[in-house]
């Protein structure tokens, strides 16, 4: 897919992973969550250079801790 094929997917999972959380659903965001990662992880040096993927990873994990917590 191209850059905005990548970028309405990775949205895709942050607005689901944001409507499970807003429900009481932590389980389902964490799996939104976790999917998002798996996908900037794909991404690392074809979509994204390295400053993306940071800042996305780092991002993400921090708010994937706050659910998990």
């Amino acid at each position: 897919p191209g850059a905005e094929g990548i970028v309405n997917s990775l949205d895709a999972k942050l607005d689901a992973a944001l409507k499970a959380a807003q429900k009481g659903k932590d389980k389902t965001a964490q799996k939104e969550f976790k999917a998002f990662l798996n996908e900037v992880e794909a991404q690392k040096n074809k979509a994204f250079n390295n400053n993306v993927y940071q800042l996305l990873k780092l991002n993400a994990e921090y708010i994937l801790g706050k659910l998990v917590a």
